[in-house]
């Protein structure tokens, strides 16, 4: 870890001062950060409060990075325990408003006008405050209410200031902690920042609104805001303005309205990822409005998930392979989505741990399969062969357990697993249309074609370059270094063999000519040249024997 940059930010040592007043200062001992000088300068706060409530605090306390990483952690009820999450869903909406004299300097150089010549009434108190921006509501010169979004004063330096701190920590947290080690961390730094990048642009936002109002067609049951386009910018988000009550205090709504807007909204969130492959990817309640008479207004577009057509049919077939218990066919369709395999990966455990899994839901009724627990096990599963699912897919798990304890928020009844049915027998279904079959065939002769067009210059360019001499073969051989020992070993008993034989028949040419001295009557260098090939002989044939 670069301890030497982290010294030079004062910001750092407010992370500290922070988590040393909420009761963290074992974090910062343990891992032995630095600046732990000025830990003992700081008093923990006995509030009495439990860990999930400190640790939601300190979020809050530590600006709008740890509260979107906050938000972010609310998504995840796969991998953390339900107190948390609750006290992480808190961070939506319950966050501190910057002052109206700092938004108003924003709007005025965002749209390089006054206030009072764009709208003729602008609130000073703002209608929600979130992480990044503010909201508030204001009406034209014609008369008409619309909701303008302001992005926080500062925002981006803040966001580079903590974002850098948390890439540097991030591998430290890896190599000394477990959790972080297990839920990859950087990896959840990186796709918060590259999220943010996209969030803090309100551009990308008012484009996703329009992509979504063209998706929406003529389904008169969901909502999305009108924008004027002449009053948004990259900091500014001008729309009109929903009059609606928000799901999360939905006290006033009736109980047969609530499990009709329970069961469209989720079918609304459903038919964006598996119809369109294009939806929100925060769908908790403080981003649904109730507008009378039963339809439902979707806010907050500055993150969206993308699932391509192929993810989709992969899903479709996972999910038909799964309720056939075809066990094999599901683990083939997971590793062609997930990101990358492991060398050592062991498919023989893999496909037990899936039959596993799919035998103990295969008898549970769709209307008690428990989602997260669910997504959960999956994710268990991926976690013990070291799999990881891509980006887009994980978002889209989020999507849907935040829809469904949206959902499930206002109809505790509610069956996902029949929503979910109809729209992965049509993705199924759509497999054999003519239209569907037709589009692959001319993906293939696409593809055909390009091969065709490029393979005569591909093999003029490899004859030229062997030609040349530019191209080398490189050979490696494995596991051969027993067979190289065996011949080695056969060349010098081979070797030892023609030796002994030579010795043999000169010793036999010796004693035909009665060379002296004489030893018991024979030439004694060719009686000396018996007993050498004798030795040598009897020493080999051990050596042959043993080795065997």
């Amino acid at each position: 870890m670069d301890v030497g940059a982290l010294r030079k930010l004062n910001r750092f040592r407010e992370i500290l001062s922070v988590l040393v007043k909420n009761g963290f200062e074992d974090i910062a001992h343990r891992l032995k950060f630095p600046g732990r000088d000025f830990i003992g300068k700081v008093r923990p706060e006995d509030s009495g409060i439990n860990g999930c409530h400190r640790l939601r605090k300190t979020f809050e306390e530590l600006g709008p990075i740890f509260v979107k990483l906050g938000q972010l952690l609310s998504l995840r009820p796969d991998l953390f325990p339900q107190e948390f999450i609750t006290e992480f869903r808190k961070l939506q909406d319950q966050v501190v408003p910057v002052p109206f004299e700092e938004i108003k300097q924003v709007v005025e150089s965002e749209l390089g006008k006054t206030i009072e010549s764009l709208f003729s009434r602008f609130d000073q108190e703002p209608v929600a405050a979130g992480s990044l921006a503010q909201v508030y509501a204001a009406t034209l010169h014609d008369g008409e209410m619309v909701a303008v979004k302001v992005r926080r004063p500062a925002i981006e330096k803040c966001l580079k200031t903590d974002l850098h701190i948390l890439e540097t920590i991030a591998p430290f947290l890896e190599d000394h902690l477990d959790l972080a080690r297990a839920y990859n961390l950087s990896q959840v730094v990186k796709e918060l920042k590259r999220g943010l990048k996209k969030e803090i642009d309100f551009r990308c936002e008012a484009h996703h609104m329009r992509v979504a109002t063209r998706n929406s067609g003529e389904d008169s049951f969901v909502h999305i805001p009108a924008l004027h386009d002449q009053l948004c910018t990259e900091g500014i988000l001008t729309m009109e303005l929903i009059r609606g009550e928000k799901l999360s205090a939905c006290e006033n709504i009736t109980l047969n309205n609530r499990k009709k807007i329970a069961q469209q909204g989720l079918r609304i969130i459903l038919a964006q990822i598996l119809g369109d492959g294009f939806f929100h990817a925060d769908p908790h309640p403080g981003n649904f409005l109730y507008m009378h008479p039963n339809r439902i207004c979707l806010l907050d577009w500055g993150v969206v998930g993308l699932l391509t057509k192929k993810n989709r049919n992969n899903l479709a077939e996972f999910v038909e392979a799964a309720a056939f218990q075809d066990s094999e066919r599901v683990v083939n369709l997971l590793l062609a989505i997930i990101d990358h395999q492991p060398e050592n990966l062991n498919k023989r455990l893999l496909h037990r741990d899936i039959l596993e899994l799919i035998t103990n839901y295969h008898n549970t009724p769709l209307g008690q399969v428990d989602t997260r627990q669910l997504f959960k096990d999956i994710n268990h599963i991926l976690c013990s062969h070291q799999l990881q699912i891509p980006s887009d897919l994980t978002m889209m798990f989020k999507a849907i357990i935040a829809a469904e304890g949206t959902a499930r928020g206002l109809d505790p009844e509610l069956n996902i697993a029949e929503q979910v049915q109809p729209f992965i027998h049509k993705i199924l279904v759509e497999r054999y249309q003519p239209k569907e079959l037709w589009r692959k065939l001319q993906n293939i002769l696409s593809q055909l074609s390009i091969l065709h067009r490029d393979l005569p210059l591909r093999v003029h360019q490899l004859i030229e370059n062997l030609g040349k001499g530019e191209i080398s073969i490189q050979l490696q051989h494995e596991n051969l270094h027993e067979f190289q020992n065996t011949l080695q070993h056969t060349a010098n008993q081979l070797s030892f063999s023609i030796i002994i034989s030579a010795l043999i028949i000169g010793s036999s040419m010796i004693i035909t000519t009665g060379v002296k001295p004489l030893l018991f009557g024979y030439p004694a260098i060719g009686i000396v040249g018996y007993l050498i090939s004798a030795v040598l002989g009897i020493g080999l044939l051990f050596n042959i024997v043993d080795r065997r």
